[in-house]
């Protein structure tokens, strides 16, 4: 079973209801409950409507629950400034000995489930992100957001993909090709060059399917396992729709007819040498084994100017290992300006999108042979990198393009 970083339900774990009923009996019971608190809990049907929906209604996606914080007053009424609605009942009792579990009401909205206090519905999951992009009018007024599983907010990645699109449009004026080569439905499997150590490649490739694309579709990209790893920044990663790199997420996400970015050429293909960055280096197996195993077709992708918005003119791997990392990239900037050395050049960028490869006339069992897997995956790199070539026909200027 995958494990999602982030959106997880508690009423799927072990024991459902029956042990949400164990806590709030034993809170009940607890000598430090005020008596207006527990006349409340004794009073409230919401939990029993709670359960029936959850036991007679199939399992819903995993939405975590809010950060709000509705608390109690000694008199028993509702504090309207600690009460802070996402969709669902949160009720935390101030008073008790310790901290009383969440209550959740089912939709239809609260108004009509809790008639203590009116409950205004605010229409954000919460996110300072999301708040900001509101504030700046980025997002449209009915927007809803959803999380998946994989731990996808809608509303922070709509957010956060603002922002991006405006240094998309501003600062790196990225010119797109082929767009009309991603399908509008369906699943793919899109693989290209890595050249940027700090992602902004696979930002904006992200960014062009999800904005500039007639269908308008959202994009999965696969991260390595390091990367899943960081404090904070796999939090970020998970919230934008990214999915750890492995076999079992990426045939999930290929069954739901998504489209996933891979960079076959991993960490290593980001971090070349800078006498290197126009080389496209040996891409892995894993993508054209799962691309024959699902019938998926690879859609080869060339980015071409992201190599120069961090160039690396130094890989330490001792400096690395000291710290714990699997490169410590070292360009004209970083680390000597510190954190303003990571701030990219408005280098003008050029992305690519190649014709579709098929990959559904591979007999059964093509998958475990590597020899057709190895071919295939070459056949790739050689497309990559003459998009590549192509891209940088067209350039007359570094900032200019």
């Amino acid at each position: 079973m995958i494990q999602p970083t982030t959106g997880h339900d508690p009423f799927s774990d072990a024991g459902g209801m029956d042990a949400y009923r164990r806590a709030m009996a034993r809170y009940t019971r607890s000598p430090d409950l005020s008596s207006a608190a527990r006349a409340l809990i004794d009073s409230e049907p919401a939990l029993d409507e709670v359960a029936e929906t959850q036991e007679a209604s199939a399992p819903a996606p995993a939405i975590p629950i809010g950060l709000g914080r509705p608390v109690l007053r000694a008199d028993g009424t509702l504090d309207p400034a600690g009460l802070w609605d996402r969709g669902r009942l949160a009720l935390r009792l101030r008073g008790a000995g310790e901290r009383a579990p969440w209550i959740e009401s089912p939709e239809p909205p609260l108004e009509a489930d809790f008639k203590l206090f009116p409950i205004k519905r605010r229409p954000f999951t919460g996110s300072l992100a999301e708040r900001v992009a509101r504030m700046l009018r980025l997002l449209p007024e009915d927007f809803a957001p959803v999380i998946d599983d994989f731990g996808r907010d809608a509303g922070y990645e709509a957010a956060v993909a603002a922002f991006f699109d405006v240094l998309y449009r501003r600062w790196f004026r990225v010119q797109t090709f082929g767009m009309e080569h991603v399908p509008a439905e369906g699943r793919a499997l899109l693989a290209a060059n890595h050249a940027d150590w700090l992602i902004m490649d696979a930002a904006m490739i992200a960014v062009a399917t999800r904005n500039y694309h007639t269908a308008r579709r959202p994009l999965r990209a696969l991260v390595d396992r390091f990367t899943a790893k960081l404090p904070g920044w796999s939090i970020f990663l998970a919230r934008t729709g990214q999915v750890l790199g492995c076999p079992e997420n990426t045939l999930k996400l290929l069954e739901r007819e998504e489209l996933v970015l891979v960079f076959p050429e991993g960490s290593r293909g980001a971090t070349k040498p800078f006498r290197e960055r126009h080389r496209v280096t040996k891409f892995g197996r894993g993508f054209a084994r799962l691309a024959i195993l699902t019938k998926t077709p690879i859609i080869p992708v060339a980015v071409e100017g992201f190599e120069e918005l961090h160039p690396v003119i130094a890989n330490p791997q001792r400096l690395a290992r000291r710290f714990g990392l699997p490169d410590f990239p070292i360009t004209p900037t970083f680390p000597w300006l510190g954190l303003l050395g990571l701030v990219p050049p408005p280098v003008k960028c050029f992305i690519e999108f190649g014709r579709p490869i098929v990959t559904e006339d591979y007999p059964e069992g093509a998958a475990e042979d590597e020899e057709v897997v190895l071919r295939l995956s070459e056949k790739v790199r050689f497309i990559v990198q003459d998009l590549y070539e192509h891209l940088r026909a067209r350039r007359r200027s570094l900032v200019g393009g």
